[in-house]
């Protein structure tokens, strides 16, 4: 199991003290780093009179730091301010990362339930249809949980020390990446001379014959 534990959690309040405390709980399993990208952060602002929040810059914060990361906290709700969600942010993280698994934490877990399903909810709209619709969007969204608010510690907390998934693709991206800078140049023509982070990009991605290709004579080569 690798001892390194990545977190980077994406809210528009800073939540140093509930990071530190995760990082507290965890210490004698993993070693835990953590990060975050604050939503209301002014360098996300376009810099004009108007000073509207501008996404795409958003959208680049979290692609220049999702790839290294273990599991990423969501916070769904960020006010009237701005008008994205924490839906809206996991489509983005999806963009960069289809794999990292993601806990959704809010205050209203029924107005998340909703928003998915574009309507309040009650007996009479939420017929077969409307259920299957949400649990074809959660599977799009590949949310791992969804929890209070006031609980997403805790559940961080649980989800890490029960495991995530640590397969020996995922294992071999967690090493790639503690020597990121290195340039690969054996065993597969095809990925040489990338980055070990490029190449644990392409191991990342879902049915990349190159990724797939370059497993494939690592195997070979430990046989």
């Amino acid at each position: 199991m690798n001892t390194n534990k990545r977190i980077l959690l994406i809210d528009d309040e800073i939540q140093n003290n509930n990071l530190q405390k995760i990082v507290r709980e965890l210490k004698s399993i993993f070693t835990v780093t953590t990060d975050q990208i604050t939503v209301l952060d002014e360098k996300l602002f376009q810099d004009n009179a108007i000073g509207e929040f501008d996404f795409e810059k958003l959208k680049e914060e979290i692609r220049q730091k999702v790839k290294s990361k273990d599991l990423i906290l969501v916070d769904y709700d960020y006010g009237v301010t701005i008008n994205i969600n924490g839906l809206d942010v996991i489509q983005a993280i999806r963009t960069f990362n289809r794999k990292v698994p993601i806990i959704l934490y809010t205050a209203d877990q029924k107005k998340v339930i909703s928003d998915i399903i574009g309507g309040n909810i009650n007996k009479e709209n939420l017929d077969t249809e409307k259920i299957s619709e949400v649990i074809n969007n959660f599977i799009d969204y590949k949310i791992e949980k969804i929890c209070p608010r006031n609980n997403y510690e805790a559940e961080t907390i649980r989800l890490l020390k029960s495991g995530l998934d640590e397969t020996p693709r995922n294992i071999l991206c967690h090493l790639l990446r503690d020597y990121g800078d290195k340039v690969f140049n054996s065993c597969c023509p095809r990925l040489k001379g990338k980055t070990f982070n490029e190449i644990a990009d392409k191991l990342e991605e879902d049915n990349n014959g190159a990724a797939n290709e370059f497993l494939q004579a690592i195997f070979e080569q430990l046989l």
